[in-house]
């Protein structure tokens, strides 16, 4: 493909090049006034140095040689930064849009990488990760933002499962150091392969590394996570950040917090699975604090096959599930069970505060036992709860859970769990739980429902299952869906209630129009477990609504773009199905010659796709160089390879063509017309030096670009 620009300088070798190309604004016609920043880092660092756009966008600059930061800017428009390049020639950049400023920042349609949407962000702004794998390490740097999935609209696990921040196994995959506050959050993703290693702090937090800052957590995966010191998946330190609905998994350190590794904090735990992650200490969670007394509590989660390979006969030690040193602790509503190496919880109070409270907990089968230096009441059966089992005075059960398949890491609780309906409702403030399944159900047909122990509320085989559901549909299109129950009878209905009419397990259906997002809920209603809702949200998007328009830029391109971007995340431009091709939201279009074109554009959200087609009539005539003498048509084929050159009056010319460095590739004598092939030239810059037979005529000058061979 050839680009064609007049330039009015000479050609020749010298130490500086020329760095050039077009940048367009988001739905304008005047693109001027953009800045473009250079910035040197090597060979000798310059001090950075700008220059700004014409009305088409287009920009050129002489620079010293050597490799450039190079980044767009224009007010209440997106940057673009372009990172490192090496500029020892001269280079013309591939061209780009800057979008206009929302406060919804969609990634990769907005920015290529995250980090550069969270540079580029405001205070309130959301930032929307596209269901993709992310290998980045990334730092929020104190932007009070959130940073989420698809997950905030449909609530479905499926976002957090494939929306992916992968750290490469170089360092920690998320770091939080510049004072965030609640008001930073994350979530609604995975975050995993991260690897803390280096110096201090470098070698605390593989998953997120909260340092002096309090970032708001929820509905993360973090897993497969190391860290060389402490806090495999989290590493808090100085920190009041609240974790929710958080599966802590397979993450291992060095030293101590194989899943999160607490430091003069006061953190917040619920709803959240920490399992099978490895420490020396502490192998779920551990707590160093060192004569400064701080607060930890722990709500509504699950603690169970944690690895630790040191023991409590060291009072910093230990602590196969939790070990926590001179903190005040507090684990409520939660499962511990099943942690090797150690005690389940493992603590010891420095003589700055008293014993933990544990309390609507239950402890089974942890290592070298439950717990360690803990309340000598604890584990001392001495009453009943509500469903008259044994338990301490703390209602504290040491009986197995009963996990519904924990070797698939499935955390539910069977029908026979005494951990079924054994909590303190007082000591919620969630109304569902990690999976998004309301809180509080009466499973066991008690005079007062109560909540479970654990992470996870809802019970096997009494909570229907949606197979193939689609979260995310279009406007007016049919939703095919499939509901199991392990053999339960339900009610299912298309409302905001529990109404309906009766079906078996196995039930399809369709629903041939949704026009507007609604909820399905659907009930059981089994004889011996009590009728339950399980609402599933259907997030309907609208398909995009738009005509093609059409923007000159020169003589020889045009460029295109949707009338309306409202609901567009990707793109597809076809002019006549197969001669140019585009997935840029506003493209330029260089034709081969004068014609009718049927310019097609596919545009798409999630889920929904519209095309639109319509044909232009193009007239394509000389460049406009502003100068006098002979006119001439010049027609590119990038299909072919071809550049096809003709005077407009008859008269005859002469043209050289000489690459980069000066050096004559090509030349003709006087003629009126040529058809001239860049098949054998390499790619790179050229000049076309057209020479009109007259000798009062100007000598004109086109710069041509092949991209490709």
């Amino acid at each position: 493909m050839f680009c064609f620009l007049m330039l009015n300088w000479q050609v020749g070798w010298t130490q500086s090049v020329i760095i050039d190309g077009i940048i367009q604004l988001e739905d304008q016609v005047t693109h001027s006034s953009i800045e473009v920043l250079f910035k040197r880092i090597a060979p000798a660092p310059i001090e950075e140095t700008t220059t700004l756009t014409n009305s088409v966008g287009y920009f050129s600059k002489v620079l010293p040689s050597g490799i450039y930061e190079i980044t767009y800017k224009k007010t209440d428009y997106f940057s673009v930064f372009l990172g490192q390049l090496n500029c020892f020639n001269n280079l013309t950049l591939s061209s780009k849009t800057l979008f206009e400023r929302s406060t919804l920042i969609n990634v990769p349609y907005h920015f290529n990488s995250i980090q550069h949407a969270i540079n580029d962000s405001f205070t309130g702004d959301t930032i929307l990760l596209q269901p993709l794998t992310y290998f980045e390490n990334i730092n929020t740097k104190g932007k009070k933002v959130l940073i989420t999935s698809y997950f905030i609209l449909s609530k479905s696990n499926y976002y957090i499962e494939n929306t992916v921040l992968d750290g490469g196994g170089v360092k920690s995959v998320v770091v939080c150091d510049n004072g965030e506050t609640d008001q930073t959050i994350l979530a609604g993703f995975t975050i995993r392969n991260g690897n803390a290693v280096g110096d201090y702090p470098d070698y605390f937090g593989g998953g997120i590394r909260c340092n002096n800052s309090s970032p708001t957590l929820e509905n993360l995966i973090i897993e497969d996570n190391h860290a060389q010191y402490g806090g495999g998946g989290i590493f808090m330190m100085n920190s009041e950040s609240t974790i929710t609905n958080a599966r802590i998994m397979n993450n291992t350190a060095g030293n101590d917090g194989g899943g999160i590794r607490i430091t003069s904090s006061n953190p917040i735990i619920k709803n959240s699975i920490i399992a099978r992650n490895t420490a020396s200490v502490g192998g779920g969670i551990t707590g160093n604090f060192f004569n400064w007394v701080g607060t930890i509590q722990i709500t509504n989660s699950t603690i169970a096959y944690n690895t630790v390979t040191s023991s409590s006969e060291n009072d910093f030690n230990g602590g196969a599930g939790i070990k926590i040193t001179g903190a005040i602790l507090s684990v409520t509503n939660s499962i511990i069970a099943f942690n090797e190496g150690d005690y389940g919880v493992s603590f010891y109070d420095q003589g700055l505060v008293d014993y933990p409270l544990l309390s609507y907990c239950s402890f089974f089968e942890n290592g070298l036992g439950n717990l360690h230096q803990c309340d000598p009441l604890n584990g001392v059966m001495v009453t009943q709860n509500i469903n008259h089992d044994p338990v301490d005075a703390f209602f504290n059960l040491f009986t197995n859970p009963e996990f519904t398949d924990s070797e698939k890491n499935d955390f539910s609780l069977t029908s026979t769990s005494q951990c079924v309906d054994a909590g303190s409702n007082s000591l919620i403030d969630l109304e569902t739980d990690i999976d998004n399944f309301n809180r509080i159900y009466n499973d066991n047909n008690l005079s007062e429902a109560r909540v479970n122990l654990g992470a996870i509320e809802a019970v096997s085989g009494t909570a229907p299952v949606f197979e193939n559901a689609q979260l995310v549909v279009c406007l007016n299109d049919p939703v095919s869906f499939n509901i199991t129950s392990e053999g339960e009878i339900f009610n299912w209905s298309l409302s905001e209630d529990d109404g309906g009419s009766l079906a078996q397990s196995g039930k399809t259906g369709t629903i041939d129009t949704l026009k507007s997002s609604i909820v399905l809920y659907v009930a059981n209603v089994s004889l011996t477990h009590p009728s339950r809702k399980v609402p599933i949200s259907f997030t309907i998007m609208e398909k995009p609504d738009f005509t093609i328009e059409q923007h000159p830029v020169n003589s020889i391109s045009y460029q295109f773009s949707p009338s309306s971007t409202t609901g567009i995340s990707t793109y597809h431009w076809t002019v006549n199905e197969t001669i140019l091709t585009s997935e840029m939201e506003y493209p330029i279009f260089e034709f081969p010659e004068t014609g009718t074109y049927e310019i097609c554009l596919l545009g798409s959200n999630p889920g929904c796709e519209l095309l639109v087609c319509e044909e232009f009539d193009l007239v394509i005539t000389a460049l406009d160089d502003k100068t006098e003498g002979s006119e001439f048509d010049l027609y590119p084929n990038p299909v072919s390879n071809q550049l096809n050159i003709k005077r407009k009056d008859g008269g005859d010319f002469s043209f050289d063509i000489l690459n980069s460095t000066g050096q004559l590739m090509s030349a003709q004598g006087s003629n009126s017309a040529y058809r001239i092939s860049f098949n054998s030239f390499t790619s790179g810059t050229y000049f076309l030096v057209i020479r009109p037979s007259a000798s009062n005529e100007q000598i004109k000058i086109f710069k041509i670009i092949k991209t490709a061979n």
